[in-house]
């Protein structure tokens, strides 16, 4: 508590006499003065942050050596031991890039001068100085752009280089490398202002000195970069400039407006919430426990938030979050599978490509090379795992079949998609890197594609539109509020055709080219089979009878081999009736 009023105290004496200043690169250095002190009180203090930034792991292969402030140098680290390093999190953006090649890098180990760089990168130097370190990591010039070698072996590193460097410095407030670190701002509209009050509570005058503060938001450029998530993730300690300077450290969170560092609010989904598996799982545990949450769930919540971010290449859709998976596997002993985990499989298996986004989707014919029970597939859209309260398991008041179990599951890479050549389902022999088999009841039913029925189905979504009949010709309509598919589909039975006894969340707006589907007057159509995914133990719904479940076709019209079409539900309707051998196992190799 001491080293707390301590603290407030420099930080009252730093706010008052920045106050005083007017010129804005004084104003961010007196930023960076609190900055200092928001680290030297964490390094001193927080041990999960300690934790987190180990002072002993080995460095990135090349620092950026910045001790002349107008001269840097690109500098390899290996033999050289531990090097504190401080590491850059911005946005490229458009227009021209002041990068490391294969044939500059020689010219970068002699020297660059820094006023050569764009401003954003100037400016961290500038900060890497200010705050007292000689060496920055800067994606653009210590990894060699145009060598795919090095690029790989950096790029599958880039969580460790997070999470080991003393300090991230966050250019929020830059929307590219040429906007700059720092920011002109006026401050009157940063600082605590201490006000003299007087007050009557209960009748008895008393008299106050109040700190007001203000608010100072501003663009988060950085907020919707798929690479920075497992950055914010990692980073046990950021400096974020914006629209003000900010810290972030595991422990606790402080801005220029509210200069005395509070805990972090560790219980929200997102980032902290991972963070906190991450860093502390036996505390996560117990304060999870009542609510039943693991850290899959967590995983889970951290894929839906990071499938709305931004990549350049949708390449990058599973290195982007290698560290992540990285670090969670080491903690929890898990097996990763391309984005899911081996511990919790038959829940992961419950994505589905989520509704209102522009982005373009892969077909089946065009999938990423990974799984197509793997949502790193489909490319960099928005994910989402049907709601908890209505999406695993079925109403304790109806039939249900047996879920189905696994037998064997496998991916040789965790990043599939950069570690082999595009893999495509319709060649013959092709050995796959990864495999799995499930065991379980198949249901044939007939898969519709009826563009009335979506258009209706995504402004329900949207809108929240209830009253009025589908346009589709059936008056027994199943729809399911656990999800809100992007591209949905209708399942109906074979012997009761044109009877809607169940939906699809569709993985793809066009269905693959190797099956039978076929054109109808009410649309496109096709066989599919479905493999009912969770048992009525995981999770329960007080909502109608609900089976969840993976929906499947053949690689080709009679191939042993199956590929994900989607996510589907169906009635109880949907799958018992006067269809034969019910309860009969059939193992499904699914690629």
């Amino acid at each position: 508590m001491q080293a707390n009023i301590g603290l407030g105290r420099k930080i009252a004496l730093e706010s008052k006499n920045a106050a005083d200043i007017s010129t804005p690169d004084d104003i961010s250095f007196a930023g960076l003065a609190l900055a200092s002190l928001w680290r030297d009180s964490c390094l001193a203090n927080h041990r999960l942050c300690n934790i987190g930034s180990p002072l002993t792991a080995d460095p990135p292969t090349r620092l950026l050596n910045v001790t002349d402030p107008k001269r840097a140098y690109l500098e390899e680290t290996t033999g050289l031991g531990w090097k504190p390093y401080v590491a850059l999190s911005y946005c490229w953006g458009p227009g021209e890039h002041f990068q490391t090649l294969r044939e500059n890098v020689n010219q970068h180990r002699s020297g660059i001068p820094v006023d050569d760089l764009p401003a954003t990168l100037r400016g961290a130097i500038q900060a890497t100085n200010q705050l007292g370190y000689g060496h920055i990591w800067i994606d653009a010039l210590c990894i060699i752009q145009d060598d795919k070698a090095d690029l790989g072996k950096e790029l599958e590193h880039m969580g460790d280089i997070y999470r080991h460097a003393v300090l991230t410095l966050c250019a929020a407030g830059a929307e590219t490398s040429h906007s700059g670190l720092f920011h002109r701002k006026n401050p009157l509209e940063l600082y605590p202002c201490k006000v003299h009050v007087t007050a009557v509570p209960g009748g008895r005058e008393v008299e106050l000195d109040v700190a007001l503060t203000g608010i100072c938001n501003g663009h988060d450029y950085l907020a919707a970069r798929g690479w920075v998530l497992q950055e914010e993730v990692l980073s046990s300690r950021a400096v974020i400039f914006g629209s003000e300077i900010s810290w972030r450290c595991i422990e606790s969170w402080a801005d220029e407006t509210s200069p005395v560092p509070h805990q972090t609010r560790r219980s929200e989904p997102g980032t902290d919430e991972m963070r906190l598996w991450l860093y502390e799982p036996d505390h996560a545990t117990q304060a999870n426990m009542a609510a039943g949450k693991t850290p899959f769930d967590a995983w889970q919540n951290m894929v839906r938030g990071y499938s709305d971010r931004d990549l350049s290449f949708t390449s990058d859709t599973l290195r982007a979050i290698s560290g992540l998976a990285d670090m969670f596997a080491r903690m929890h002993g898990t097996t990763y599978l391309a984005g899911l985990w081996k511990e919790n499989l038959m829940a992961d298996l419950a994505w589905y490509v989520f509704v209102n986004d522009a982005r373009v989707v892969e077909t089946h014919e065009t999938r990423l090379a990974a799984p197509s029970w793997s949502w790193a597939s489909v490319g960099k859209v928005r994910i989402r795992f049907p709601r908890q309260s209505s999406a695993y398991g079925l109403h304790t008041g109806i039939r249900r079949p047996a879920p189905a179990i696994l037998l064997h599951v496998f991916c040789t890479s965790k990043d599939p998609i950069n570690d082999a050549a595009a893999v495509r389902p319709s060649e013959a022999g092709v050995e796959y890197m990864w495999s799995l088999k499930l065991a379980g009841p198949l249901r044939r039913l007939v898969l519709l594609v009826n563009k009335d029925y979506a258009d209706w189905r995504i402004n329900k979504n949207i809108y929240g539109e209830e009253e009025g009949e589908t346009p589709y010709k059936s008056s027994s309509a199943m729809v399911s509020s656990a999800i809100q598919p992007r591209f949905p589909g209708i399942l109906s039975r074979l012997d009761s055709p044109g009877r809607i006894v169940g939906e699809v969340a569709l993985d793809s707006h066009a269905l693959p080219v190797n099956t039978d589907r076929r054109i109808t007057a009410d649309g496109e159509c096709m066989n599919v089979f479905c493999l009912p995914l969770l048992d009525e133990d995981r999770r329960r719904s007080h909502e109608p009878g609900l089976i969840l479940c993976l929906v499947l076709a053949p690689l080709q019209p009679g191939s042993n081999l199956y590929m994900r079409l989607g996510l589907g539900y169906l009635t109880e309707e949907g799958w018992f009736g006067k269809e034969p051998n019910d309860d009969m196992i059939v193992e499904c190799d699914i690629v």
